[in-house]
């Protein structure tokens, strides 16, 4: 494993988990993240996609509890340890496929209904099952990361039937090459 050291959270990184390849501009992409969040500190965040748990580790502090989900078992297990490192007892990590995770994985029956969710697909992107699934847990608040702008696009077509759009925020996280990280804020209608 590696470690990396982000804002004030050490990361321990297996070979096979997925983490921020470009880690110096890390800590910028997280305070977008953390800013379109808009977070209170009595919130239940979900982190959908976790990867390691670098987001709702980095979040954990500025909520009440965090759910992270992920389905490669190999970075659940470094999130634990992650978890671990960094002494936080409000963080979970479950796994999960996100296809159908919301309802398989009993997430809202388990956990509650979550203020904030945040998503950090792969770059292919999110299965159509996951943004219908992702609608109906109502979350208050989407904070949606994306390091594929169209398919982020294609999905904000079918979120903005329940969300507004409050935020989109480039992150430079390849720089000299075409591709650029995206965090867009989302806010249900009729909940302000």
């Amino acid at each position: 494993t590696i470690r990396e050291k982000i804002g004030e959270r050490i990361f321990e990184i297996a070979p096979e988990a997925f983490f921020q390849t470009n880690t110096a501009q890390t800590n910028t992409l997280f305070k977008a993240i953390e800013d379109a969040a808009r977070l209170k500190g009595d919130e239940l965040l979900f982190d959908l996609y976790c990867g390691t748990g670098a987001i709702g580790i980095y979040l954990a502090d500025k909520v009440k509890t965090v759910i992270g989900v992920e389905v490669i078992e190999a970075a659940v297990e470094s999130a634990n340890r992650n978890k671990e490192i960094n002494n936080l007892d409000n963080v979970t990590f479950i796994t999960g496929d996100m296809k159908d995770a919301i309802s398989k994985c009993g997430l809202e029956e388990n956990h509650g209904t979550p203020d904030v969710v945040i998503i950090d697909p792969p770059r292919g992107g999110t299965h159509p099952d996951t943004i219908e699934e992702l609608m109906t847990l109502k979350a208050k608040r989407l904070v949606y990361v994306s390091c594929n702008p169209p398919h982020l696009a294609k999905d904000l077509k079918q979120l903005t039937e329940i969300y507004e759009i409050e935020t989109i925020q480039p992150v430079d996280m390849f720089p000299h090459t075409k591709h650029i990280e995206v965090v867009a804020g989302l806010v249900l209608k009729n909940s302000h």
